[in-house]
């Protein structure tokens, strides 16, 4: 699923959550994602690396002309599973960030899961970065 990150308008239904880069704008933004001094391959690199290492959660497309990745999370006791795109942003040779859109496929209300995915998957890509550079 690629998704134009710029056209993008959520459901109206409280079951998503989208993260921007801090140097887009974005209305329907629920997050802000900051710019990692990488370049945007090797932030690919460790984002699909640390997302990986995620229970329950699989890499169902890599485009990397696209540069997006599509991921499919189940939770733990029912298996719903919840979509993933993830598009990595070049801000300069050697800067560059990541814009995340996570929805759940059912249901309404997703209690919040969405946003604390993005925020736990952020936080691993920036650890396996920190990992890397200390190597």
């Amino acid at each position: 699923m690629l998704i134009d990150f710029s056209e993008l308008t959520p459901p109206r239904r409280p079951n998503w959550c989208l993260a921007l880069p801090e140097a887009w704008k974005g209305a329907h933004a629920k997050l802000s994602v900051p710019s990692f001094p990488v370049a945007r391959g090797r932030l690919r690199e460790a984002t699909v690396h640390a997302i990986r290492e995620e229970p329950r959660t699989n890499l169902i497309r890599l485009d990397k002309q696209a540069r997006q990745a599509e991921f499919e999370q189940r939770s733990a006791i029912f298996g719903f599973a919840d979509c993933v795109v993830i598009e990595f942003v070049e801000l300069g040779p050697e800067e560059s960030s990541l814009a995340i859109y996570s929805r759940s496929k059912t249901g309404y209300w997703d209690l919040g899961v969405n946003c604390r995915r993005i925020r736990r998957w952020l936080a691993a890509v920036a650890s396996e970065l920190e990992e890397n550079t200390e190597k």
